[in-house]
């Protein structure tokens, strides 16, 4: 595994432990998962298994928008509601 790989993965498993954690503290549910795959195919696909999908506006893309290309996609094809947080 990369070093760069390496330090993504320890970014991600940070974010999904304070996620889960803040969850949990207020007394809701959570699943936290990291699935390989391209983004919104992956969670449109999982999208009918669950109640709500969370995910960030603005990708990695670089480019300034209001909704990131993942975002914009998964609201549009999802089967459960999605929140988009800025």
């Amino acid at each position: 595994m990369s070093e760069r790989q390496e330090i993504a993965d320890k970014g991600a498993k940070e974010a999904f432990d304070l996620v889960e954690s803040l969850a949990l503290a207020e007394g809701v549910e959570c699943e936290v998962k990291a699935l390989p795959g391209k983004p919104c195919e992956v969670l449109t696909g999982i999208s009918d298994s669950y109640d709500l999908l969370i995910c960030g506006s603005v990708g990695r893309t670089g480019l300034t928008k209001l909704m990131g290309s993942v975002s914009k996609e998964l609201v549009k094809c999802a089967k459960c509601p999605v929140l988009v947080i800025r």
